[in-house]
């Protein structure tokens, strides 16, 4: 979808009005509503985009089909950022950097069965309004890790429980690796990756949420391309998030001076990101 915005200039007499499904893999809304504000004129209809959400694991989880002319239109949600550090789903405004905002993902698969778990220990229900790790029970996921009983033991063969410690069902689930929650109308929404997510100051953050923010910042002004790069590093028994960005080629160090303070502004806003947890490496 990035190649095709840089260059649909050169693609003038493309004519969309007759694509039924436009599949997109990892779901970020910012890219959907880039993809069709350039290419709406061109006979794009936003009912046709349909994203998806898979993982190594699981295949495929959860994918939107088309909505016929006429319907709701998809359901979005604004997530306090904060609220989601401490793995809650809090509401929020559009007005602020220090929101995620989200889009379905559509439902699970025919024949499959999806649940949240918490993060860590026993595999035990979420609440509706928790974020957790999504599971899946269907024949249509992977089965095993080569050589490795008990990485598959924890991935494929998880029972949830409920909050009595009763599993929910006879047959195993599978972790799917993706953070999120299953919304109104059984609607699936991902926050996020498990590879992803840093403990900083006993609260969960998302290196893809600290992305999102940081491109918030202007955007197409300073970060090259939109390659940045976000993790953690442990410093005197404390855990600090670096956030590495690639500058324009003609940036100035002002420029880059002004685009780490107002980072550092926006994620500020989160108590656990105070700027002696939060540094940026400019490149």
């Amino acid at each position: 979808m990035h190649w095709a915005l840089v260059a649909h200039r050169d693609q003038r007499d493309v004519n969309l009005a007759s694509l039924r499904m436009l599949v997109v893999a990892d779901g970020s809304i910012s890219s959907c509503d880039a993809f069709l504000n350039v290419f709406q004129t061109k006979g794009l209809r936003p009912e046709v985009i349909c994203p998806c959400a898979s993982s190594p694991e699981a295949l495929t989880v959860a994918l939107r089909r088309p909505l016929e002319e006429g319907t709701t239109p998809p359901s979005r949600g604004v997530l306090s950022m904060q609220g989601l550090s401490h793995g809650v789903i809090r509401v929020d405004s559009e007005e602020k950097l220090s929101v995620l905002t989200l889009q379905d993902v559509g439902s699970v698969m025919p024949g499959a069965l999806m649940c949240v778990v918490k993060v860590e220990g026993v595999p035990q229900l979420c609440k509706t309004d928790e974020i957790g790790e999504m599971c899946v029970c269907t024949v249509a996921t992977g089965s095993s890790y080569y050589g490795l009983a008990g990485m598959t033991k924890n991935t494929f063969e998880v029972f949830p429980v409920s909050n009595n410690g009763t599993p929910i069902s006879e047959f195993p689930f599978t972790r799917t690796g993706l953070l999120g929650f299953i919304g109104p109308g059984g609607l699936i929404f991902v926050a996020g990756k498990m590879d992803g997510l840093m403990l900083v100051g006993g609260r969960r953050h998302n290196a893809d949420d600290i992305v999102a923010t940081a491109l918030a910042v202007e955007p197409m002004k300073f970060v090259y391309r939109g390659r940045i790069a976000v993790f953690s590093i442990t410093v005197l028994h404390d855990e600090r998030i670096v956030v590495v960005a690639e500058q324009r080629p003609d940036s100035t160090e002002e420029d880059s001076f002004q685009w780490m303070s107002r980072v550092l502004q926006v994620n500020d806003t989160k108590p656990t990101l105070y700027p002696p947890c939060f540094q940026c490496f400019i490149r």
